[in-house]
C-alpha cells in the first residue's frame, strides 16, 4: 500500500515538473509571469476583482469605451436583450441589514435591477441572495438575482432562503467570465488601446490561474494514472492527509497568532473540531457571557461570537449564536488554496482581525 501511494506521488510529481518546465518556458518567451494581479497577489481577492469587474462594466469607466464592455456582458453572460435605456453599474451598493451587493446594473428609469453576487473564494451568508432578490423589479420579464462563482456553482440553501431556481441566475468566472473577457479583447475598439488590452489580457490570464484552466494538461495527465480502483483509493488517501494537513497547520498557526494578542481562554475539544476564543463581556444579570472564538465544525472553519451559561463555558454548551460566519469550508476548493502561502497567511490574518476587532469593542484591547 505504502509503496503504491510512493509510486503515485512520485508519477504525479514529475508529471508536475514536466509541466511547470513548459509553463516556464512559455512564460518567460512571452512574458506571462509579469502578471500585475498575480505580482500584487489580488487575482483570488474578491474586492479588487470585483472592484476590476464593476470599472469594465461601467459605461462611465475609465475605460472610456462608452457601453461596448456592458452590451457584450448582456450578451455573452446574462443572456438577455441589450436594453435601449440608460444603464447604470454600481459598485458595492448598501441594502437594508448593512449589506453590500457587489455589483448593482440597473436602468435611469428603475424599470429593472439586476443584483450580482460575486464570489471566488468566500463562502455564502446566511439570506445573502435572498436579501439581494428583495433589489429586483417584479415588473421585470425575467427578474434574477445573479450569482458568480469559481465554476458556476449552486448557492447554499441558506444564502438562498426560499428563492427558486429560476429566480437565481448562475455564472462562472472559467466560461461566462472568460468568454466575455474575451470577446472585449478582440473587439475593435480594444485592438488599438494597448493599455486597456494589455490589463485584459492580464485579468484573463488571472482568471485562468485560479480557475485552473492553466493546468488541463497536468490534470489529464494526472486522471490517466488513476486506472483502477486501487490507483484512485490511494489517490483518495493522499487527499485526505493532505486535508488533515493543511488544516492542523492552519490552527497551530492561528493558535501562535492568537496567544500573542493574549492568553486564549480554556475550552473543551474533541477529536474531530477545535475552538480558539476569548471570553468577551458578561451580562449585567450575569446570566450570560459573550464568547468570540475560531472553530472547526461540520467540515468548516468558522468565526462565532455565542453567548454561554457563565457557569459552565464548555464549547459545546450554548445557548445561541450572536454572530456565524464561514471563513472556508473544507468539503469545496477553498481548502486546498492553503497549500498556497499568499492565501494561507491571508485566512490566518482574517480570523486574527477578527478577534482582535471584538476585544476592542469590548474594551479587552
Amino acid at each position: 500500500m505504502t509503496e503504491k501511494i510512493e509510486k503515485l506521488l512520485n508519477d504525479v510529481n514529475e508529471i508536475t515538473i514536466k509541466q511547470k518546465t513548459i509553463k516556464e518556458t512559455i512564460a518567460k518567451e512571452t512574458g506571462n509571469n509579469f502578471n500585475i494581479f498575480e505580482i500584487t497577489h489580488i487575482s483570488q481577492k474578491e474586492v479588487p476583482m470585483c472592484r476590476i469587474l464593476t470599472e469594465l462594466l461601467d459605461p462611465n469607466g475609465s475605460h472610456g469605451q462608452n457601453k461596448i464592455y456592458l452590451n457584450l456582458f448582456f450578451k455573452i453572460v446574462l443572456k438577455k436583450d441589450i436594453p435601449l435605456s440608460e444603464l447604470e453599474v454600481i459598485r458595492e451598493e448598501v441594502i437594508e441589514g448593512c449589506r453590500r451587493i457587489d455589483i448593482l446594473i440597473k436602468d435611469r428609469t428603475k424599470d429593472f435591477v439586476i443584483p450580482i453576487e460575486v464570489k471566488i473564494n468566500a463562502c455564502d451568508q446566511s439570506k445573502q441572495l435572498y436579501d439581494y432578490s428583495k433589489k429586483r423589479k417584479p415588473n421585470d420579464e425575467n427578474p434574477k438575482v445573479y450569482y458568480l462563482t469559481k465554476y458556476g456553482t449552486e448557492p447554499s440553501m441558506g444564502s438562498r432562503e426560499s428563492l427558486k431556481d429560476e429566480e437565481i441566475g448562475l455564472i462562472s468566472w472559467n466560461v461566462d467570465i472568460l468568454n466575455w473577457i474575451r470577446a472585449c479583447i478582440s473587439d475593435k475598439a480594444t485592438i488599438n488601446k494597448a493599455p486597456i488590452r494589455e490589463i485584459l489580457l492580464q485579468f484573463e490570464t488571472a482568471i485562468e490561474e485560479f480557475t485552473l484552466q492553466t493546468k488541463k494538461g497536468e490534470l489529464m495527465e494526472i486522471e490517466n494514472l488513476l486506472k483502477t480502483q486501487s490507483d484512485i483509493e490511494n489517490a483518495y488517501s493522499i487527499a485526505q492527509a493532505l486535508k488533515n494537513t493543511l488544516l492542523s497547520r492552519f490552527k497551530e498557526k492561528l493558535e501562535e497568532e492568537l496567544i500573542k494578542i493574549k492568553p486564549l481562554d480554556d475550552n473543551s475539544q474533541d477529536d474531530n473540531e477545535w475552538n480558539l476564543g476569548y471570553k468577551l463581556s458578561l451580562s449585567e444579570d450575569k446570566s450570560q457571557v459573550d464568547v468570540a472564538r475560531i472553530s472547526l465544525e461540520n467540515n468548516s472553519v468558522f468565526k462565532l461570537i455565542q453567548v454561554l451559561n457563565p457557569n459552565d463555558l464548555s464549547w459545546n454548551n450554548f445557548s445561541k449564536n450572536k454572530f456565524k460566519e464561514k471563513v472556508f469550508s473544507i468539503s469545496y476548493d477553498t481548502i486546498f488554496e492553503l497549500v498556497k502561502e499568499n492565501s494561507f497567511n491571508d485566512k490566518v490574518k482574517e480570523c486574527v482581525d477578527w478577534i482582535i476587532e471584538q476585544l476592542k469593542v469590548n474594551g479587552q484591547m
